[in-house]
């Protein structure tokens, strides 16, 4: 009989404990700022230049890269846990971003941080009042002839803490058979970019609980 009241009570510690672990796990959520920075000049591809994405798109070519990063800030922030803060195009964030290094080729680039020194980067952190920040390190057209003739869009992304701490990094696709306009391709990344704000997401509440 005790031991049975204690297997009882032992489950029902787990139990509590389980419930308010994701208790708190859900209250965590919701309480952080979080900045989305995209790379300059950051749209590549292995086949296509600027010229043929415009003449294929119809997206200028002096506006590729901001209407694709646009697009998936935007598609990022609407599917996001958290606050997303919007930031403009200022000297703070130009200066910024021209010392970020990127690591690896292709589809493969990370953002690499160590040009920056920590207080500049808590300084820029602390002016728009944000705990993380998400670089959007490229989106890569990758394209192939065989077996199939496909068009593979991979975007790539790190996140980093206020203390200048990579906590994620990856990177998700999606396909077409063409290049998009930009029509098509706010329709087409929204299953990719929901996959990335879960993922990232997931790894900042990951980072809070520890």
């Amino acid at each position: 009989m005790k031991r049975n009241m204690l297997i009882i009570f032992l489950i029902f510690f787990y139990c509590y404990e389980s419930s308010i672990s994701a208790k708190n796990l859900a209250e965590i959520k919701g309480l952080y700022n979080t900045v989305i920075l995209p790379l300059n000049d950051n749209v590549k591809s292995n086949y296509f230049g600027k010229a043929t994405i415009e003449e294929e798109s119809g997206i200028p070519a002096q506006e590729i890269d901001s209407i694709y990063n646009n697009i998936i800030i935007n598609m990022i922030s609407n599917q996001f846990s958290s606050n997303i803060i919007r930031t403009d195009n200022s000297s703070l964030i130009d200066s910024l971003v021209n010392e970020i290094e990127i690591t690896g080729e292709d589809e493969n680039v990370f953002s690499n941080l160590n040009k920056i020194s920590i207080e500049r980067y808590k300084s820029f952190m602390s002016s728009y009042n944000a705990d993380y920040v998400i670089i959007i390190n490229r989106h890569y057209l990758k394209w192939q002839d065989t077996p199939l003739r496909t068009l593979f869009h991979i975007i790539s992304y790190s996140v980093f803490d206020s203390s200048k701490t990579e906590i994620s990094r990856g990177s998700q696709f999606f396909t077409s058979m063409d290049l998009l306009d930009e029509q098509q391709l706010k329709k087409k990344c929204k299953k990719t970019t929901g996959k990335i704000a879960s993922n990232v997401s997931d790894a900042i509440t990951a980072s809070l609980a520890d």
